[in-house]
């Protein structure tokens, strides 16, 4: 499996460049052709304070239209990746598009200018980004089959899944890391980025106690960019994503 932005600010746009004047709003359009059958399984969209919407579908050669996400109000500190409840057959000849609404006004809560002002693509906070990222495979037959929701195998013990929180979200510089364990547990705590590469391994085999923990977690040295925190034993797991900005 790879992650990748398929639709990105810099080479899928079909009205840009990224650039909203101050007390103005403005709607960006990309798209992109897929050559090959592929099969989708995750989307992340990502921008910043300004965007306000944004949406995703997928259109094949039959011209049916394949709605894959719409947040209708976009909050810069809470994001991360949807996964499909089944894997997505994209056939080749498939476009993925992307629709994002920018409002550059001091109507939009998140402002964070005042007063406004132009606000252009760039890596920090107050710039402006948009990313759709899929996590995709190159189709085999029978995908459009898989249950997302239920590949672990019946001659297995089921994980025990736990909801895993990180704050601050943004973190520019350290990371709290939050789950609730129903019994007490050796466990590993890993980041990896964005292409599942593991970048720190926090702890290995660390003892928690049942109930809530917080770990803290370094993110000084990481650079920009969206990561997972992967907490996980032979009987309980649990993901979150977080965003590093400085």
């Amino acid at each position: 499996v790879k992650t990748a932005p398929i639709l990105n600010h810099s080479l899928s746009l079909t009205n840009g460049p990224l650039v909203i004047p101050a007390n103005t709003t403005r709607t960006f359009n990309a798209q992109f052709y897929i050559p090959t059958d592929l099969t989708i399984i995750n989307i992340a969209p990502h921008m910043h304070l300004i965007a306000r919407t944004v949406k995703s579908w997928a259109v094949p050669p039959t011209g049916d239209t394949m709605p894959l996400i719409n947040i209708k109000n976009w909050d810069f500190h809470w994001q991360g990746g949807y996964t499909f409840k089944k894997a997505i057959k994209l056939p080749r000849g498939t476009y993925l598009k992307s629709e994002a609404f920018y409002d550059n006004t001091t109507a939009n809560p998140n402002q964070p200018n005042s007063p406004p002002k132009l606000v252009q693509l760039g890596e920090s906070t107050t710039d402006e980004m948009m990313l759709i990222y899929f996590s995709y495979l190159l189709y085999q037959a029978g995908d459009e089959n898989l249950n997302l929701e239920g590949l672990i195998s019946p001659t297995e013990e089921p994980l025990s899944k736990t909801i895993v929180s990180c704050f601050p979200n943004p973190s520019s510089s350290g990371l709290t890391v939050r789950f609730a364990l129903t019994d007490a547990t050796d466990l590993d705590v890993q980041v990896f980025d964005y292409q599942g590469v593991m970048v720190k391994n926090i702890a290995l085999g660390q003892h928690f106690l049942q109930g809530q923990n917080d770990w803290q977690v370094p993110t000084s040295d990481l650079a920009n960019g969206v990561y997972f925190v992967k907490i996980s034993s032979p009987k309980v797991y649990g993901v979150q994503s977080f965003v590093v900005e400085k």
